[in-house]
């Protein structure tokens, strides 16, 4: 009797060990795949671009920008 209880203790403890170790395996991969895409996410380069042209829809200067721009092509 006391070996069986001893042996349903050893396993009962290294399946909880078992799973221990793989839901600890399973979160260090999970914490490399987030801190990889983050990683990607900081390295990639940030272009802005910057249109300098009033706008046609509310901008009283798009009308003189427009003909000096025109003007300008023209020439």
């Amino acid at each position: 009797m006391i070996k069986s209880l001893k042996r349903i203790t050893q396993t009962v403890l290294l399946s909880s060990l078992k799973r221990n170790i793989l839901a600890a395996a399973a979160a260090g991969l999970c914490l490399f795949a987030i801190t990889g895409v983050a990683r990607a996410v900081v390295i990639s380069d940030v272009s802005i671009y910057v249109d300098a042209a009033p706008n046609v829809y509310g901008s009283p200067d798009y009308t003189p920008w427009k003909d000096d721009t025109f003007a300008a092509v023209e020439a």
